[in-house]
């Protein structure tokens, strides 16, 4: 429903939309009747006029998810629009739908399903009482507006067609970037009546973005770490006083004043530097496959005039053995101008991880003062995709595997529920020949069309067996969603149904028509955590067996309870097969359980994890 200027309608018309945009329901008489869904209400203001209005009351504005403030189009812009509306063919008369409703609702749905962990809703609970505690804001943002920011990032998460499946880190980034345009105070030196009629002011959403980076700013401060080494300008200075007073010659008093002051100085210097630090990385792209080389942009500044020593720049660690981004970096900033840096590090591993500074040391040219701090940086997270390799092509088994073909199974063969009478151009091989010499009437069974047996992927999502280091670590949980992603990929090329159920702590299935793109992120994302054996994940999957064709299983490790379940899994009737990921194909131990698999034709596959 749009509602057009709707601040030129009565309060008792704006009034009435409140029961609908809260409970998706409307009343009349007594009667409930609630509304078709998908159900939207889109709300339009004019600030050029406030004659004859009425404004809309917090409660009611508070019930809107989103409040824009359109403002005039550039002038590129501006031309765009009148070559389209110059032309025979008017603009709004070639709109065609880009989706359906059932899309829409699908899409919410969706965006229901993201995960958002307890972290995420403290960050969120803290932005919405920092824009209630500053004085600057007469009213902050509700709880209801909490809701909606909350709400908000999940859609910013499913937009970016990724499930967080490991928690805050990203989901931080999509909180702040909804903030703004969802939290919407009011500015106590506008006064209520100066801001109504009127789409919220830039300075109502400057003050909720000061909020929220006083916030990170406090978060910061209280990670700061600040030594100071003065027992020996102490002891000289006050040697040299001494010295001084006893004598009374100013020879000993100067240097004494002078250590005193460059102490100060320098310790006025580095608490000035720390709190003006500004630092923003960039990486030369968001996505990038494992393998690859990206270039991370580091742009640094800080205010202030007293000069300081070069500055320490610890990086996030990012492993490979050809990254420089990663370790410390020494960087000499002069007072209030900005520095950049460039560097580039080697994407070895699979998965979400925000390359940048971690932390930044800040010191005096005496080292009387060092800071070390967590800046407020401004960077984006990388993600690295698995790198995909070249499989078997999967072999299903044949079948007919519709539902019907379970039910005839148990039916009475004498008196079969699924006929109907003969109809010229039937099948002849359709005829019921017995029951039709029964009845004394030609009938025809109604077999179902056969279904595609499905492709079912089952990734071990348990904490992968340790190895000899953590790059070994890192390259068994790499090669293990990479097998699973080239599985699914080759699944789709087939044109099979392939599906890929990843429990764990937020459990999502994956399918190959979510796109190539969405599955390979999603299993970046994944992170092992599952706390359940692997024997029992594939004795739970095992109720799907007569509707899949293929099963295809993946793991790090083996053992008689995980042999026991795929032979059952073998006998139900699709093919099986396993790959095994490990740094020791050949290891003695495996070769009796292998054989065994083998001697049913379950299919064995090695997959040696290789880093890159």
């Amino acid at each position: 429903m749009l509602a057009d200027e709707i601040n030129r309608t009565s309060p008792k018309t704006q009034s009435a939309l409140l029961e609908v945009m809260e409970e998706q329901q409307v009343t009349v008489d007594g009667v409930t009747h609630p509304v078709p869904q998908p159900f939207i209400v889109l709300a339009t203001q004019n600030p050029g006029e406030f004659v004859g209005t009425y404004p809309l009351p917090e409660a009611q504005m508070d019930r809107f998810f989103l409040r824009l403030s359109i403002g005039y189009p550039t002038i590129e812009q501006e031309m765009d629009v009148l070559e389209r509306y110059s032309g025979v063919v008017k603009p709004m008369a070639a709109l065609s739908p880009v989706c359906s409703a059932a899309d829409v609702i699908a899409m919410q749905e969706m965006v229901t399903q993201i995960y958002c962990s307890p972290e995420v809703r403290s960050y969120v609970a803290t932005i919405a009482a920092a824009t209630r505690q500053d004085a600057a804001l007469q009213l902050g943002a509700s709880t209801r507006a909490a809701i909606a920011l909350i709400h908000g990032a999940q859609a910013c998460a499913a937009r970016r067609a990724r499930l967080h499946r490991a928690g805050g880190r990203a989901a931080h980034g999509g909180a702040s970037a909804c903030a703004p345009p969802r939290a919407q105070p009011r500015s106590t030196h506008e006064g209520r009546d100066a801001g109504k009629c009127r789409p919220a002011h830039h300075s109502e959403y400057a003050r909720a973005g000061e909020a929220v980076s006083a916030m990170k700013q406090a978060e910061n401060r209280s990670a700061r770490q600040v030594t100071l080494h003065l027992t020996l300008p102490i002891l000289v200075t006050l040697t040299l006083l001494t010295a001084a007073f006893s004598t009374g010659s100013p020879v000993f008093l100067m240097p004494a004043l002078l250590i005193a002051l460059l102490c100060l100085s320098g310790i006025y210097g580095v608490f000035r530097a720390s709190a003006t630090l500004e630092v923003s990385s960039r990486a030369s792209t968001e996505r990038v496959q494992r393998g690859e080389d990206v270039t991370l942009s580091v742009q640094v500044k800080r205010r202030g005039w007293i000069p300081l020593a070069p500055m320490w720049l610890e990086l996030s660690s990012v492993n490979g053995a050809n990254s420089t981004a990663s370790g410390t970096q020494m960087m000499q900033l002069r007072p209030g101008r900005s520095q950049a840096l460039e560097l580039t590090f080697h994407a070895a591993h699979v998965g979400a991880i925000q390359p940048g500074v971690q932390s930044v040391m800040l010191s005096d040219f005496f080292g009387v003062c060092t800071i070390r701090q967590k800046p407020n940086m401004d960077g984006g997270e990388l993600l690295v995709l698995p790198q995909l390799f070249d499989i078997a092509p999967l072999r299903l088994s044949s079948g007919e595997m519709g539902t019907e073909a379970m039910a005839r199974a148990s039916e009475d063969v004498t008196n079969p529920t699924d006929v109907r009478t003969y109809q010229p151009g039937d099948p002849m091989k359709k005829i019921h020949w017995k029951l039709s010499a029964r009845k004394q009437e030609a009938l025809v069974r109604r077999f179902e069309d056969p279904v595609q047996p499905d492709a079912l992927v089952l990734l071990d999502c348990a904490e992968p067996p340790k190895q000899a280091d953590s790059e070994e670590d890192a390259d068994l949980r790499d090669a293990l969603i990479e097998t699973a992603a080239s599985v699914m990929v080759q699944a789709a090329k087939a044109e099979h149904p392939a599906r890929l159920p990843l429990p764990g702590a937020h459990p999502v299935e994956l399918d190959k028509d979510m796109g190539l793109k969405m599955l390979l992120e999603n299993l970046a994302c994944a992170d092992f955590s599952n706390p359940e054996p692997f024997a029992k994940v594939l004795l739970l999957e095992m109720r799907r067996m007569r509707k899949v064709g293929c099963t295809v299983v993946i793991t790090a490790r083996l053992d008689s309870q995980m042999v026991d379940v795929m032979l059952s899994m073998r006998r139900m009737g699709p093919n099986v097969r396993l790959y095994l990921v490990t740094q020791t194909p050949e290891d003695a131990r495996l070769m009796p359980m292998i054989l065994k698999l083998q001697e049913v034709g379950v299919e064995v596959g090695y997959v040696k994890p290789l880093p890159l």
